[in-house]
C-alpha cells in the first residue's frame, strides 16, 4: 500500500508538512524517489520528497477533487472514560464524520484536558492515515446553550431512546450540513431535552437498548451515512 501523509498546504506544485508530519516521513524513511499520498483536505496527490527541502513534497499529479456533495457530519456528546474515548475517536474517523463536538451537560462525567485534547487528535490523523479519509475537526468543549446557538446546520437530531419517530423517517434530502447530538449514559435531564426542541432540535430514536456513549456515537454515525447514502442515490 502507498503511503499516506497529512499535509499543511500546498504552493508552487509543492506541499508542506508540519514538524510532527516531516518527522514521521522521516521514521518511515521515505527516499526522495519513493513515491506517496498526500491528502489536504479533501484533496488527494501523489507526490515524492523534494530532495532539497526535506519538509516538503513536490506534487506529481492531483488523485482527487474536493467532493463537494459529501454531506457534512457533525457529531456532539460527552466524552466516555478512559480508553473508551481513544477508541471512538479512532471509529468516526474511519466511518467518515466531519466534526466532534466533546458536550458538557448536567451528567457528563469527562472532560478532556489539554493533552487528552491532543491526543485525541492525533489518534484521528493515525486513523485517517489509515483509513485513507480525513481526521476528525475536533474543537473544544461546549455547553448546552453553546450547542443551541451554532448556526448553519440544515439538519439537527437529538438521539432519544424514547423518542416517537426514529432516524429512519429523517428527510436528509439536500441538508449538507447535519448536527447529530447523543447525550450521556445517564440521559439528558428533562430541562435540558425541552431546550435542545425548542432550539430546532428533532428527537428520533434509533435503538431500543441502552448504550454506552462510544457505541451510541459509532452506531449513529454509520446509521446517517448509510441513509443519506440510500436516500441521495
Amino acid at each position: 500500500m502507498i503511503p499516506l501523509f497529512i499535509g499543511l498546504y500546498a504552493k508552487d506544485n509543492h506541499i508542506y508538512f508540519s514538524p510532527n508530519e516531516s518527522r514521521h516521513i522521516s521514521v518511515k524513511r521515505i527516499k526522495p524517489d519513493t513515491l506517496f499520498h498526500v491528502r489536504i483536505n479533501n484533496e488527494l496527490f501523489l507526490c515524492k520528497l523534494d530532495p532539497e527541502q526535506s519538509s516538503c513534497a513536490l506534487i506529481i499529479n492531483k488523485l482527487q477533487e474536493p467532493d463537494t456533495t459529501q454531506t457534512d457530519i457533525t457529531l456532539a456528546s460527552p466524552l466516555p472514560k478512559g480508553k473508551r474515548k481513544a477508541f471512538m475517536i479512532e471509529k468516526l474517523t474511519e466511518i467518515g464524520i466531519t466534526r466532534f463536538l466533546p458536550l458538557d451537560s448536567n451528567r457528563s462525567i469527562t472532560k478532556p484536558s489539554e493533552n487528552s485534547f491532543k491526543r485525541l487528535c492525533k489518534i484521528s490523523l493515525e486513523a485517517s492515515k489509515q483509513s485513507h479519509g480525513n481526521p476528525i475537526e475536533i474543537q473544544n468543549t461546549i455547553n448546552l446553550i453553546e450547542l443551541c446557538s451554532l448556526t448553519g446546520y440544515k439538519t439537527k437530531i437529538v438521539f432519544d431512546k424514547y423518542a416517537i419517530d426514529t432516524i429512519f423517517t429523517l428527510n436528509l434530502n439536500n441538508a449538507d450540513k447535519i448536527l447529530g447530538v447523543i447525550g450521556p449514559e445517564g440521559g439528558f435531564t428533562t430541562v435540558e431535552t425541552e431546550l435542545l426542541n425548542d432550539n430546532g432540535f428533532q428527537s428520533m430514536a434509533f435503538n431500543t437498548n441502552i448504550l454506552r456513549i462510544e457505541t451510541s456515537c459509532i452506531y449513529a454515525a454509520v446509521m446517517l451515512k448509510e441513509i443519506i447514502s440510500y436516500k441521495t442515490q
